[in-house]
Formats: C-alpha cells, sequence, structure tokens
C-alpha cells in the first residue's frame, strides 16, 4: 500500500521548475557529454540524410544533446521551461560554430509544444517528464505524437517506482513522491523538495495506447544503476515508442 499524503501538486511543479532555474546556473549541472544511449538511438536510426532530419530535445536543460546533434550534422531543436538552461543552449551552439540553429532553442513546456503538426523526424525527452504533474505528463505524451512524423520515434527517459528516492520517501501521493535525502553524496541531493512522478510499466503502456492507439509499437527497458554496495538503486525505464 502506497501512504498517501496531501499536497498541492501545483505549487510542487511550480517549484520543481523554480529549483530547476536555479541549477542550470551551476556548471556541474551543464554536462558536456552526451548520454550513451542517446547516440546509440540516434545513430541507429538517422544515420543517413543527417541534414534532412529534425529532432527535438524536449526539456534540453543546457544542451548537450542539442550541441551533439548540431555537430552531427542534424537538425536540433530544443525547449525548456528554464530560462537560464535555454540561455545557456544558444551559448554552447554559438561557441560551437552553430549559431545558426540557436533559434531553434526556447523557453517553454513541453506540454504545450509550440510547433505544427508532423514536423520532427525524432524527439529525445531523457530525465524529464518525472519532474511535471500528471497532467502535464498526459499533455506531453499527446503533444509528441501531434508533432512526431510517421514512423517517426520518441525516446523517454523516466525513473519508476522501484527507484530508492520512491521507495525510501516517507511523503508519497499514489505515483508521487516527494524527495528528502540527507546524503550529499547520493544524487537525489540535489532535488530535496521537488515532488516528482515515479511510472510502472502498466501506466506506461495504458498511457500511450490511449494518446497514441492500441497498435503501436512500444520497447520498455529497464535501466538500473546500484551505489554504496547495492543500498541504493537508480531504477528507470528506456522507452522507445514509434508514431503509426
Amino acid at each position: 500500500m502506497r501512504k498517501k499524503i496531501s499536497f498541492d501538486i501545483r505549487k510542487s511543479t511550480k517549484y520543481n521548475k523554480e529549483k530547476w532555474v536555479s541549477l542550470h546556473n551551476e556548471a556541474r549541472f551543464r554536462p558536456r557529454y552526451p548520454i550513451e544511449e542517446v547516440v546509440q538511438f540516434v545513430f541507429r536510426n538517422y544515420r543517413s540524410t543527417r541534414s534532412e532530419v529534425r529532432i527535438l530535445d524536449a526539456g534540453c536543460g543546457a544542451g548537450r544533446h542539442v550541441k551533439f546533434l548540431a555537430e552531427e550534422g542534424f537538425i536540433p531543436y530544443g525547449i525548456d521551461f528554464s530560462e537560464s538552461g535555454v540561455e545557456y543552449t544558444k551559448k554552447m551552439l554559438s561557441l560551437s560554430g552553430h549559431d545558426k540553429f540557436s533559434s531553434n532553442i526556447i523557453c517553454g513546456s513541453i506540454a504545450e509544444l509550440p510547433f505544427k503538426k508532423s514536423y520532427f523526424n525524432a524527439i529525445i525527452c531523457w530525465a524529464v517528464l518525472y519532474y511535471l504533474s500528471e497532467n502535464n505528463i498526459k499533455s506531453a505524451i499527446s503533444e509528441f505524437h501531434r508533432v512526431l512524423k510517421r514512423k517517426g520515434k520518441l525516446l523517454l527517459f523516466v525513473r519508476n517506482t522501484d527507484d530508492y528516492r520512491y521507495v525510501n520517501s516517507a511523503n508519497k501521493n499514489g505515483f508521487y513522491a516527494t524527495i528528502n535525502e540527507s546524503s550529499e553524496s547520493r544524487n537525489a541531493f540535489s532535488e530535496n523538495g521537488m515532488t516528482l512522478f515515479f511510472f510502472e510499466q502498466n501506466y506506461i503502456e495504458n498511457l500511450f495506447k490511449s494518446t497514441w492507439g492500441k497498435n503501436i509499437k512500444i520497447e520498455i527497458e529497464r535501466d538500473v544503476k546500484t551505489i554504496e554496495n547495492g543500498q541504493y538503486a537508480d531504477s528507470n525505464f528506456l522507452i522507445i515508442v514509434t508514431k503509426n
């Protein structure tokens, strides 16, 4: 049984946004190198005609994947609710000689994408969705479907309910849990006070079937990394969904 404690999710998600705006001003939250799984996803699916491939980084943060896409000859787009993250992404593009893509990077919500229907060949949403409210998560999933081309692919990375942040939280409400980490050495310390949404596989499958259609192709893999001799587990889902 999940212990239920009432809290205002609107205030919580506002706090999440404000905290990330602040965190993106710190150098340690501006990683330089792309995630290996993102690189593999892009090269595995979009090797040819790179100059014609538009890829959206939904929740681009400080821009490491936007910069990677630009350097590899793709057409990068990025959106993030952090003004500081967006500005830093534009700065990175300029410094790497890809200033022509700066106008493709905007500040906004992935729950309401300002792009036309069937515009992107692919979308990357890495470690972003769980900072949103459930309503905005559903809106974002629907928006991803709208702006993807037919046969386009979404790469999604989310935390699941086996993650130690959720398991150890004393403040849960359904799939929500508020982070209260005492150790500065653990990744969750920077998320203290944030309320996150943790996923289960059935929830993900039902969410996509209800918004993308029952016959979609969806691949869900577990990604688990342990720390401190296996006492704590970062537990996530790596998901690839193809639009019919």
